[in-house]
């Protein structure tokens, strides 16, 4: 770990762990106040197991979006701190430029763009497997995940989801 970087990342899993351990101790606490509810008497007891399996329904739903919100923003977060870019030499259709950067957690940012206007049309986020390589062909471009299967290819032209992924932050 070097300097900053090191930083980022110490603080990253300690905050990991703050929050795993809070919502185990919640959890737990939860849990105990729910069951001492539940078999606090015996009349409405399927009343109050039926209540709290509603309560604990909703407060799961709550934390996996808050899980959701979380991961997407640590994302949001990576992708803005990108520095360096490598612009990808054109291909035989010089329709569509990229340029990629690498990130600080092993990973790749490929950003498509239109040629004429520079607007960005698509960008995916990679696991970085040494050097980038990106390959153009008639259809789409292709960056070299032979780990992951095909999901390194960006078709050309970029997919509405593309499209649309590329204009959140």
């Amino acid at each position: 770990m070097m300097g900053m970087q090191g930083y980022s990342e110490g603080m990253l899993m300690f905050c990991t762990f703050a929050i795993v351990a809070t919502v185990a101790t919640v959890a737990s606490v939860g849990f105990v106040r729910s069951l001492m509810f539940i078999f606090s008497s015996r009349d409405g007891r399927t009343m109050r197991t039926r209540q709290i399996a509603l309560l604990t329904a909703k407060r799961f739903a709550i934390l996996v979006a808050l899980g959701y919100t979380g991961n997407y923003l640590l994302d949001v977060r990576q992708r803005s701190h990108a520095a360096t870019w490598h612009n990808v030499p054109p291909g035989a259709d010089a329709r569509y430029t990229a340029s990629y950067s690498y990130l600080w957690n092993d990973k790749i940012l490929l950003r498509l763009y239109d040629a004429q206007s520079r607007k960005l049309l698509a960008e995916r986020t990679y696991f970085n497997l040494d050097t980038a390589n990106l390959v153009w062909t008639d259809h789409s471009l292709i960056y070299d995940t032979s780990a992951n299967g095909d999901a390194g290819e960006i078709s050309l032209p970029p997919s509405l989801l593309d499209n649309l992924r590329a204009k959140l932050p």
